[in-house]
This record gives C-alpha cells, sequence and structure tokens, in this order.
C-alpha cells in the first residue's frame, strides 16, 4: 500500500512547499483512541490514535514532515517508527490483548499513508484554486485509481465531472477513507470539448449512520465516505490560514503605550515571552524574540537590537529538531539577552550572522541569528551536546558562567 501511495505522489503535479506548509501548521495533539477528534480538527492536528506522550507523537510529527520535505522513503519511515514505539515502550491497541510487530507495521504504514495522501490532498486544493487555475478549469472530475479491494461507491464516483463550486467537493475530497488513493482532476473548456464530455448530475448525498469509537455516539456520515474523512482538508487548511493572517501578530513597536527602547529590560523581556506564544497558538505572522547584547548589535553591524522569529522559522525547525516545544521557545528572549556566548561566524550569502549559545537549566542551545534585508532574525535553533558547546568556547566571547564549564567547574 506504501509503494502505491507512493507512486500516485510521485506523478501528482503538487508543489511539495505546498504540502510541506499543509504539514507544518498542524499543532500536535495526543488523543487516545480514534474519533476524539471531529473529523475538520485532523486538517488542523497531527495525531495517532493511542498515543498520548507528547514526546513520541513529536518525533513520529517530525519524521512525516520530513517524509514529505525530503522523499523520507516509507521503508526508512517504518524503520524509525518501530525505534521511536521501542524508545518509548509503545504499542497500538488491538482487539487482541497480544501486539506483534505486523501490528506496529501496519500502524506505521496507516501513518505514512493517511498524511502524504492528505498533504498532497490538501496541496492539490490549494494548487487548483489559484485565481487562474479557477478561469482555466471551471469543473473537477474524480478519479478512482485501480488497487486490489476497490470500494464499489468510490467506483462509482469515477469519471464524475462536476463544477468546481459544487458541494459534493466539500465532503467528497479525496482521500475519503484509510487507504484511498483517489484523486480529483482539473478540467478545462477544451478538455469538455475534446473528449465530448457533459457535466454529470450531482449526485444525492446520502447519510449512514456510525458509531464513533470513542463516544460511542452515533454520527452520519456520507455513504461511501469512512468516518472522519467527510470533509476536504484544503478548503479547512486554506480558511485557516486566511482566518490566522487577519489576527497573526507583528513584532512590539510599544508596551502599554511606552516605545519598547524605553522601557525596563525585564519588562520588554516578558511581552516577547508572551508574543512568542501567541505566535505558537495563532501559527502565523512574526515577532520580536530578544533583545541583543551591545557586543552582538555591533558584530552584526545593526542598529536594532530586537531579533524577530516567524511562523516558518518554527516549521522549518519541526522537521529536525521536533524535541523544541514551548517551554523552550519561551526562553528564547532570556537566552537571546544573556548569552552564555557568542560565536562569530563568516558572512553568507544573505549577510553577517552570529551564532549564540543559550542557556535553559542544564542544557545549551545554539541560536544562528543574522542579517535578512532591514531585519535580524533568529533563523535557527537547537539543542546541543556540552561537547559542541566546548568546541564553540574555542572561537568565542566566553561569559563567566560558560568559562567554567570550560575549566569544568560544573
Amino acid at each position: 500500500m506504501a509503494d502505491d501511495v507512493a507512486a500516485i505522489l510521485d506523478a501528482a503535479p503538487v508543489k511539495p512547499s505546498d504540502a510541506i506548509a499543509f504539514v507544518r501548521q498542524k499543532t500536535l495533539v495526543t488523543t487516545a483512541s480514534f474519533g476524539e477528534l471531529e473529523q475538520e480538527a485532523h486538517a488542523r492536528a497531527f495525531t495517532s490514535a493511542g498515543m498520548t506522550e507528547m514526546s513520541m507523537l513529536r518525533k513520529v510529527g517530525s519524521d512525516v514532515s520530513r517524509a514529505i520535505s525530503e522523499g523520507m522513503s516509507y521503508s526508512e519511515f517504518q524503520k524509525r517508527f518501530l525505534k521511536i514505539a521501542e524508545d518509548h515502550d509503545w504499542k497500538p491497541k488491538t482487539p487482541s490483548s497480544v501486539v506483534t510487530d505486523r501490528d506496529l507495521k501496519n500502524r506505521a504504514n496507516l501513518i505514512y499513508d493517511t498524511n502524504m495522501s492528505m498533504a498532497y490532498s490538501a496541496g492539490e486544493w490549494k494548487r487548483l484554486n489559484t485565481p487562474e487555475a479557477i478561469d482555466i478549469f471551471p469543473w473537477f472530475q474524480y478519479r478512482h485509481h485501480s488497487c486490489p479491494h476497490p470500494r464499489l461507491q468510490h467506483l462509482a464516483w469515477d469519471g464524475l465531472i462536476l463544477p468546481r463550486d459544487d458541494p459534493f467537493w466539500i465532503t467528497h475530497w479525496p482521500p475519503n477513507g484509510w487507504r484511498c488513493h483517489c484523486t480529483v482532476e482539473p478540467i478545462s473548456r477544451r478538455d469538455m470539448r475534446m473528449n465530448k464530455w457533459e457535466v454529470s448530475e450531482s449526485p444525492p448525498i446520502r447519510l449512514v449512520e456510525r458509531r464513533n469509537p470513542a463516544t460511542g455516539k452515533m454520527v452520519h456520515v456520507p455513504e461511501g465516505v469512512d468516518l472522519g474523512f467527510a470533509y476536504n482538508p484544503g478548503r479547512v487548511w486554506q480558511a485557516d490560514v486566511e482566518a490566522r493572517a487577519a489576527t497573526a501578530p507583528k513584532p512590539i513597536t510599544h508596551i502599554n503605550g511606552i516605545p519598547k527602547t524605553e522601557v525596563a529590560p525585564g519588562v520588554r523581556e516578558q511581552a516577547q515571552v508572551k508574543q512568542i506564544g501567541e505566535l505558537l497558538d495563532k501559527r502565523a505572522g512574526s515577532v520580536e524574540a530578544g533583545t541583543l547584547p551591545d557586543a552582538v548589535v555591533k558584530e552584526l553591524g545593526v542598529t536594532d537590537d530586537s531579533v524577530v522569529l516567524d511562523h516558518d522559522t518554527i516549521g522549518k525547525q519541526g522537521l529536525h529538531h521536533g524535541e523544541i516545544g514551548r517551554e523552550e521557545y519561551e526562553a528564547i528572549p532570556a537566552m537571546i539577552a544573556r548569552p552564555e556566548a557568542v560565536v562569530p561566524t563568516r558572512p553568507g550569502a544573505s549577510g553577517p550572522a552570529v551564532i549564540l549559545i543559550g542557556r535553559n537549566g542544564r542544557a545549551f542551545y545554539r541560536m544562528v541569528i543574522g542579517r535578512l534585508k532591514s531585519v535580524t532574525k533568529l533563523k535557527s535553533f537547537h539543542a546541543v551536546r556540552e561537547s559542541e558547546v566546548r568546541r564553540l568556547m574555542r572561537r568565542s566571547v566566553i561569559t563567566d558562567d560558560a568559562e567554567k564549564m570550560e575549566n569544568g567547574e560544573e
């Protein structure tokens, strides 16, 4: 099955960036069983039934993002998933009390297959709803692809041509179930003429009752669509993007009506922590993440001491540093203001940059801060081992605390 979805996605003209953006905007939500989240919530959250430990969910979510952005194969994803499950002593719920290696591999397959399909489905919706696409393609055609065990209802929809604004696409945009690999193709006026096609009659949507396994309640879903799939992920995503953009945070300029440069450093730092929390919640926009010490301002050759963090950077961080959570992000303002060390770097194509070594508790963090056009940005942020810290110390401006660690006093 994983090979099937990979083949379909390889042929899909969706920009990987669109599929990646869909996955990155999701928040992590732990659930005990499938059905705890309403169906449209799955377009906003990454979850897996029975995965109740946030640290494990974060690692699996990071690998899903990497599978889409870097083309990680299913075999590699499965290998990594089995290792994560072993490290966390996690087993999926099964009808039997005995969980086999095959059960774990089936769960890996389901996570990979469903998330890849959903991401590319959402990316396809975005691609087909640009102003140019709306003008060129007035209709969509439902396509069923051959598989060993086809759903008869999905076969019946194969070849269906409906206007792009038909309500059918709100609840029946594929995938329409577990391991469903149906797709939608755009249809132009020329396509209609060349193939002598006609617009289909919109099929009646017959609702059937299904039992939600998490709540025990009976819910109505369209016939032929699995529970939790009767929504258009791309449509939900785009509506959310527009809503978040309208209320996205921006870097502070004033605090309680006073210019930020005139308030006490502690007050400004508290405002920065609050802004980072808003950025994590809104999943859009940019904020002031810290105030540079004078020595770093001089090193970068800038006049503004403000450091900006945007949501795109947070999304990229999730690919390789899924262990970074809210607590670490909200510690950034203090670490920027009072770094353990400042490490000069060679100017890159985008301008000068420095590495700051920050400390939160007993953990050390590496922050790359650089100038991009007229803005000083936090470009990357992740935990580092003491061995790496010691290496960086050799070419840094070192504070007293860092010198103690270098001399083995801690």
